[in-house]
């Protein structure tokens, strides 16, 4: 058993579909980590990586509609990135935040980029519309042009740290892509890629190569350090 583990704490968000499970770790007095798992997973993958980071950060994950122990969206209803966009504002308006860090795996990494890149505008009697980069509107599950992407991951980015996996799943045109993207990231100010021994769940399998790297990314001197950020 592990020893001398961060204190967890469990609850709920009520959404307009249902519940949205919560977890933290850490005084909510410190500054907030917001945590977002990937496409299958859950909060729970972060558990191993949070007990290798300081205890000077307030830790939240919460599970994505129709993971863990959230509740799914309404049957029939074609559930694309920016639903799960949403669930991010709601949890961050739930939570108060004006600045947070944001670290992400795999599908969370682009629901971040759109949530930075993206704004509610009231459109009138109770509605609202979402407001994005025209090409952004064409957006499906996992339809995303090129052009829109690299918009959204280049466009008004906070401090990056990119963590990449030894062992790349990837293949195909699907890797050269991937490639391209990373090295549209790195043009960002303040961005940053490492390597870390591991697959694909990396921060799952070897927290410790992870955790050594976000904690010298959080004590990175970025215009006073604490902004809006992703990994």
């Amino acid at each position: 058993m592990r020893k001398n583990m961060k204190s967890m704490k469990e609850w709920t968000v009520e959404a307009k579909w249902g519940k949205v499970a919560m977890v933290s770790w850490g005084d909510p007095a410190n500054p907030p980590v917001l945590l977002v798992h990937g496409y299958m997973d859950s909060a729970a993958t972060f558990i191993f990586l949070v007990e290798q980071l300081p205890d000077d950060y307030y830790y939240v994950a919460f599970d994505l509609p129709g993971h863990g122990q959230s509740d799914p969206f309404p049957g029939g209803a074609v559930v694309s990135l920016l639903h799960m966009v949403e669930v991010v504002r709601l949890v961050v308006d739930y939570m108060r935040w004006e600045k947070f860090v944001y670290i992400s795996h795999s599908m969370a990494v682009i629901i971040g980029m759109f949530y930075n890149h993206s704004s509610l505008m009231p459109a009138g009697d109770g509605k609202f519309t979402l407001t994005l980069v025209p090409k952004m509107k064409r957006i499906a599950s996992a339809d995303v042009s090129p052009e829109t992407l690299i918009t959204v991951l280049t466009v008004k980015t906070p401090p990056l740290l990119i963590v990449e996996a030894s062992i790349n799943i990837c293949a195909g045109p699907g890797k050269d892509f991937a490639a391209k993207i990373i090295q549209k990231c790195l043009t960002v100010r303040h961005s940053l890629s490492v390597t870390v021994e591991g697959s694909h769940d990396v921060h799952i399998t070897n927290p410790d190569g992870v955790a050594k790297h976000v904690v010298e990314f959080l004590k990175s001197d970025f215009d006073r350090r604490f902004v809006r950020g992703k990994l």
